[in-house]
């Protein structure tokens, strides 16, 4: 299930649980909006368990096709995407797992394990966006 709430310029996606095809299109819905209105804006993704291989099939691959479609716009208007996660393992390969998400979305990546330290770095990068 996934949860989206908004505290301008971050929105939150909370996921619980299995993430379903139903899910990946509200995830996909919130970030063209936020693309169309053309302001700088941050991702909040918290993530009670380590739900990338508890996913619905064609999940990974709806987003990962829209990601790569929609990258210059993200590039543009994202300034930061923090992943707060409780898996041991996914914090474990933060290194590795912030330079793929960099690459893959075009905009800063991180990996926190407190929702307080992820708001704190997704503030400080707030003071780096420009919009092109």
């Amino acid at each position: 299930m996934l949860t989206i709430t908004e505290k301008i310029p971050i929105i939150t996606f909370t996921y619980e649980g299995r993430m379903t095809m139903d899910d990946a299109n509200q995830y996909i819905s919130k970030l063209e909006q936020l693309i169309t209105q053309k302001e700088p804006f941050a991702i909040l993704a918290i993530a009670h368990e380590d739900n990338s291989k508890n996913r619905e099939k064609g999940v990974n691959s709806t987003i990962g096709k829209w990601i790569k479609h929609n990258k210059p716009q993200l590039t543009k208007f994202c300034f930061g995407y923090a992943t707060v996660t409780t898996s041991t393992v996914f914090a474990l390969y933060k290194p590795m797992t912030k330079l793929i998400g960099t690459k893959m979305m075009g905009c800063p990546c991180d990996v926190f394990v407190s929702v307080e330290e992820a708001i704190a770095w997704l503030e400080q990068q707030s003071s780096y966006a420009t919009i092109q």
